[in-house]
């Protein structure tokens, strides 16, 4: 092994004697791999990726030159045959070896070898937790639509079933005010139904109904109540669909290729329509806050969401269970490259050691505490206010209106009605 050599003001020292220094490609990810600054004594990689190329070179004894590539991309083949990003750096020549989460694709190994693999790239995507609902409609929540409709057809058609099986001796209007109360837990007149089987069973649908009610309304009040979202590719396929949703992909990538192998009609069109629309961004502003800003799902893989945004139940954003697909991670290194085998039996030591495992959760572990931090919502710790309990006053509000019409209506009727035509 010869000395170290100094290039552009840094030190860099060879694997062995035909390996003067190593170029090492890269991009720079926040968590994932982030450059020195080169001041106040920070001369280091950070992030995953970073810890990582850190640890193999201590292990190997080589020192190492970053480079990122112009498009700033993981690679991607042209028309001409020529690649982009980190895999054209290396299929070149320019760099050695590069890693950030690169996936190990078939069509990559025509041009750069694998090592081993240390991870895997689980594809998934990340969007928007959902929204919190308005109290003010609280009493609307514990049942669906079809529901409500479903218990307003029954309470109009069971009057009719009464009258029409001479099973009571009021009008129908009586009566669906009457079968109304007994919902709320009202008293019925038994002497003015004949047939107490039939009212016996209204009884019974009312006491389900209040009672199914009575429950779910008070886990209503107790917990925070959001909004429906996407959980799963098919869900972000049918709101793509409906124009409800954006979904954007890192340029250079090899998340559209993973997304059509998968085979599903449903993947297929969420990269059809990546493509048509142009729903690219580029590596340095990939995981901003700015992609987030309407209803969009962003495409990447599990580690790396994690690492930007955390895991439940601290996370920033909600990363789906959903996975397209896993392909092995790997680091990149050139056809000519010399020192394959032995960067290989690092990688395997280091696995067999946990040791990138622990890397990964010390990254996690950041994230996490970051979000404790910057996703403290102290708003939703508060005093009670009018607006949490703004769905009961409008109800109040609306009686006593109904209660006030129905008033004015009556001595409308006593005066004047009776007076003139009731002879």
């Amino acid at each position: 092994m010869i000395g170290d050599v100094t290039t552009n003001g840094m030190v860099y020292g060879p694997l062995d004697n035909k390996q003067k220094k190593l170029n090492v490609g890269s991009l720079e990810i926040e968590r994932i791999f982030e450059f020195p600054r080169y001041k106040d004594g920070d001369v280091k990689p950070r992030g995953a990726e970073g810890r990582l190329l850190e640890v193999l070179s201590q292990a190997l004894h080589f020192k190492y030159n970053l480079m990122i590539p112009e498009d700033k991309q993981w690679g991607r083949e042209s028309e001409n045959g020529t690649w982009s990003g980190l895999i054209g750096l290396v299929s070149s020549g320019k760099a050695d070896a590069a890693l950030c989460f690169i996936g190990a694709l078939d069509e990559r190994k025509k041009v750069v070898d694998f090592t081993e693999p240390y991870t895997s790239n689980d594809l998934t995507f990340a969007t928007h937790f959902p929204q919190m609902l308005h109290r003010a409609y609280v009493y609307m929540y514990p049942f669906d639509i079809a529901t409500w409709l479903g218990i307003l057809t029954v309470l109009l058609l069971m009057p009719f079933m009464f009258r029409l099986l001479g099973a009571a001796k009021s009008s129908y209007s009586y009566l669906v005010m009457n079968l109304f109360g007994t919902i709320f837990n009202q008293a019925v007149d038994k002497e003015r139904f004949n047939s107490l089987i039939l009212l016996g069973s209204w009884w019974y649908f009312a006491s389900l109904i209040s009672a199914g009610y009575a429950a779910v309304l008070a886990s209503f009040l107790t917990i925070p109540m959001y909004g429906t979202h996407v959980r799963d590719f098919e869900e972000l396929s049918k709101a793509v669909k409906h124009e409800e949703y954006k979904v954007f992909a890192p340029k250079g990538t090899a998340i559209l290729p993973a997304l059509r192998s998968n085979g599903e009609e449903h993947m297929n069109f969420i990269a059809d329509q990546i493509e048509k629309n142009d729903w690219y961004v580029s590596s340095d502003r990939y995981m901003n806050e700015d992609n987030f800003q309407e209803n969009t799902a962003l495409l990447g893989v599990t580690q790396m969401l994690s690492f930007r945004f955390g895991r439940e139940p601290l996370a920033t954003k909600f990363i789906s269970e959903d996975i397209c697909t896993s392909l092995p991670v790997v680091m990149v290194v050139n056809k000519n490259f010399c020192c394959k085998n032995m960067i290989d039996t690092a990688i395997t030591k280091i696995n067999y050691a946990g040791l990138y495992k622990r890397i990964v959760d010390d990254e996690l572990y950041k994230a996490w505490f970051r979000a404790t931090k910057e996703d403290t919502d102290l708003e939703a710790y508060h005093a009670l206010t009018v607006d949490d309990i703004s769905g009961a006053l409008i109800l109040l509000l609306t009686g006593y209106c109904l209660s006030l019409n129905v008033f004015i209506v009556e001595i409308v009727y006593s005066r004047f009605v009776r007076k003139y035509f009731v002879v």
